[in-house]
């Protein structure tokens, strides 16, 4: 059987040998250049390895908390409820003991609270040079069923 590259025409050729014509991705694969190939291989996955443990680890986790919650018993309603509560920058403030801050109460909490207390924030913040309104308060509480809670089912008159 006679062999004839279909490229360069050549029909000699010694058997164990390898050769290989053509551009990068054939040259790859050429068994003098595996080695070469590894190593800089091995350094690219070192390298995305190192940087990426470097980008994940690197971020610090500090957590913005807007406020707490805390759940009451109403013994009229006969029911839970979770209230939600926002307090400004200065309440912890030792320099300001005395200082005294209004309330602002919310209903419809659960879904008023995040922008609600966003609002006041910078509306009220000193690091703004705002000071549009004085720093409050805010608690917001959350309905167990709003239709229930805020619509008029019956009315009573007296006749």
């Amino acid at each position: 059987m006679k062999y004839k590259c279909p490229k360069c025409d050549n029909t000699t050729y010694e058997i164990g040998e390898m050769k290989a014509t053509g551009g990068t991705l054939s040259k790859i694969f050429v068994t003098k250049h595996i080695k070469q190939t590894m190593r800089t291989f091995t350094f690219v996955i070192l390298c995305i390895l190192l940087f990426g443990a470097q980008t994940t680890f690197g971020q610090n986790k500090t957590d913005i908390i807007i406020g707490s919650q805390f759940i009451i018993k109403s013994s009229i309603l006969n029911e839970e409820r979770t209230c939600l509560i926002s307090i400004p920058d200065s309440y912890n403030d030792s320099t300001e003991v005395a200082k005294k801050y209004p309330i602002i109460i919310l209903l419809d909490g659960y879904t008023h609270f995040k922008t609600a207390s966003g609002i006041v924030h910078f509306m009220s913040s000193n690091r703004n040079r705002n000071n549009l309104m004085p720093e409050s308060i805010i608690i917001a509480i959350k309905n167990v069923d709003r239709e229930r809670d805020f619509t008029v089912t019956k009315i009573k008159t007296l006749n």
